[in-house]
């Protein structure tokens, strides 16, 4: 019986450090993202942060047709099949190819017929990469969610941000605070091809076999390769026909999630752009909470329940409802109750933030 509790105990301190550094991850990912996004706001002015915020919205628009949910189609067959899943590795990645390669020619058709001044259509196309950084990003989460790797998943998810971050500021310090907007879109593209290089690098060891999933007994790397191209062959017709709702669903979403921005962007103008990203990037700061419990370390766990312990699935779902309801309503009144000390902090401070920073760089300078 004591051995027991203290199981129950020390699963219970597991399961609170892997969520918290999941925390830590995401909510460092969302505070630098809107900080990224009070300089840009401050140093390009209504209009151009406008234009860059609706380019940007544009193309990440494109990412869910890119991914076409390959990674939640993982972490479920994954999650029922343990590693006879390995078997769908090559056509999954095969059909990122293509999916990509489609996004990305629609995007460049779009910036070439679309309603689009020059400028607009220069982003699109330098914006482009994001949707491989975006393709990369979520691929390789979804690896190191199946290995159960919590401090490296919440290192990948500060990665891009941060360095964005540490970019800009160095970009503001060398023009003297006078940034082009052009230049920013720049960054994003360098930070995009360099998460995309260390995505492949990561997708190429899991096609090798260095890959180490959680929940199963573990085979001899020699084997998982040996089976993915012999024994358990796939084709790509049969994993398309098991993406189709995560992708769809992903699509949809961030149709419903995001779209808003470029419709204003082409309703209203940039200006109006601009401040309506300021209190998008806010809210998505608040969507943290649940995103990190449920899509980043609950997820395989519940494909995983889902097939082998019904039971525990259908409690943790009756449970899980209730208490984000709760959750969610306390966080609303939160925020109606901050919200006015909040809005006058940050006029103040990411000025004084831009400021010093700049001043160190410009002090690193030889």
């Amino acid at each position: 019986m004591l051995q027991k509790m203290m199981s129950n105990v020390k699963n219970g301190r597991k399961i609170i450090e892997s969520i918290s550094l999941l925390w830590i991850g995401s909510i460092l990912s969302a505070g630098i993202t809107f900080l990224i996004q009070t300089i840009l706001a401050r140093q390009l002015g209504p209009t151009d942060y406008g234009t860059f915020s609706a380019s940007l919205v544009t193309v990440g628009l494109l990412t869910p047709l890119a991914v076409f949910g390959i990674p939640q189609f993982w972490l479920k067959i994954f999650g029922t099949e343990g590693w006879k899943a390995t078997r769908r590795l090559n056509p999954s990645l095969k059909f990122i190819v293509t999916s990509t390669s489609f996004a990305l020619i629609l995007l460049f058709i779009w910036s070439i017929i679309g309603p689009n001044d020059d400028l607009f259509s220069l982003l699109l196309i330098i914006l482009s990469t994001y949707i491989l950084g975006q393709v990369s990003v979520e691929l390789v989460s979804a690896k190191l969610q199946l290995e159960e790797k919590y401090v490296a998943l919440s290192f990948w998810q500060v990665f891009p941000s941060f360095l964005r971050l540490i970019l800009i500021l160095v970009l503001i310090s060398v023009f003297s605070g006078k940034t082009e907007i052009v230049n920013v879109a720049y960054i994003y593209m360098v930070v995009s091809l360099l998460v995309t290089i260390i995505g492949i690098y990561q997708l190429n060891r899991m096609l090798k076999g260095i890959f180490e999933l959680k929940g199963h007994s573990n085979i001899p790397n020699e084997e998982i390769v040996e089976k993915q191209h012999e024994t358990w062959k796939a084709d790509l017709i049969g994993v398309i026909k098991q993406i189709w709702p995560f992708g769809l669903a992903g699509l949809f979403h961030l149709i419903y999630y995001q779209s808003d921005i470029t419709l204003v962007k082409y309703i209203l103008g940039y200006d109006e752009v601009g401040i309506y990203s300021v209190a998008y990037t806010i809210m998505a700061g608040v969507y943290v909470f649940p995103n990190v419990i449920y899509q980043k370390y609950l997820l395989p766990k519940i494909h995983r329940w889902a097939t082998y312990d019904k039971l525990k699935f259908y409690q943790f779902y009756r449970q899980g409802n209730i208490a984000m309801l709760l959750i969610g309503i306390a966080i609303m009144f939160g925020i109606w109750a901050i919200a006015p000390w909040l809005i006058s902090l940050l006029d103040y401070y990411p000025s004084c933030i831009i400021e010093s920073a700049i001043k160190y760089y410009l002090l690193m300078i030889p």
